[in-house]
């Protein structure tokens, strides 16, 4: 990617500019490490195979990567190889989706450099910055509006995370006593993980949204 589009692409990220693709939404990927010239490149090669049509921009020692589709692999274990191979910590952190519509980048981004930019090294989830940030009310609340704002747009969404957990969050329980098709669950579950990058049957995830939830 040309100088030029990197800059247009870092205007839009910390400058809230015009989104310069046409992309309806995106993923982010944040890589923390000690930097050169050789080591961006081989970075971006690395990721740019693995994701396919990527973007990125790079501060001193990040790089900030922005991808465009849904991934069905552990980006942890790609980040664990790559330190691997390159003999360097990496921290990682990848945010939920992003619409380009509602730039929601640099909220998210203030609060990874309040809590987890200086960890020293690891890969870091939404839920991680989720639980980490529940010692200030106002930065989970920020992020419960970003992160649940596509999921809570439908209040069916919500009914059924709430049954999930009255019912020790088996899919089946919760089909009987919602009256609703276990098909529908699982689909509806997949949709609330792609909109938010949390599994509620995953136990931190259940634990992130559930404390979101509990915010009025």
């Amino acid at each position: 990617m040309i100088r030029k589009e990197k800059e247009k692409l870092s205007n839009y990220l910390f400058l809230k500019d015009k989104f310069p693709y046409k992309n309806k939404w995106f993923k982010v990927l944040i890589l923390k490490t000690y930097l050169t010239k050789d080591i961006i490149i081989n970075l971006v090669d690395i990721f740019e195979n693995i994701f396919g049509d990527i973007a990125y921009t790079a501060t001193d020692n990040e790089i900030i990567i922005i991808y465009f589709d849904e991934i069905d692999f552990s980006l942890e274990e790609v980040l664990l190889s790559v330190s691997d191979d390159f003999g360097i910590n990496i921290l990682g952190f990848s945010m939920p989706k992003i619409y380009a519509n509602n730039n929601n980048f640099l909220e998210i981004y203030e609060l990874y450099k309040k809590y987890i930019f200086n960890k020293h090294q690891g890969y870091f989830t939404i839920s991680d910055l989720i639980l980490e940030a529940m010692v200030e009310y106002n930065d989970i609340k920020i992020l419960k509006a970003i992160v649940l704002d596509k999921v809570l747009s439908n209040p069916q969404n919500e009914t059924l995370i709430l049954a999930m957990f009255k019912n020790d969050l088996n899919i089946l329980k919760t089909s009987k006593k919602i009256y609703m098709h276990r098909n529908t669950i699982n689909n509806r579950l997949d949709l609330i993980k792609r909109e938010s990058d949390l599994n509620i049957q995953k136990f931190q995830d259940a634990v992130a949204i559930y404390n979101m939830l509990k915010l009025k």
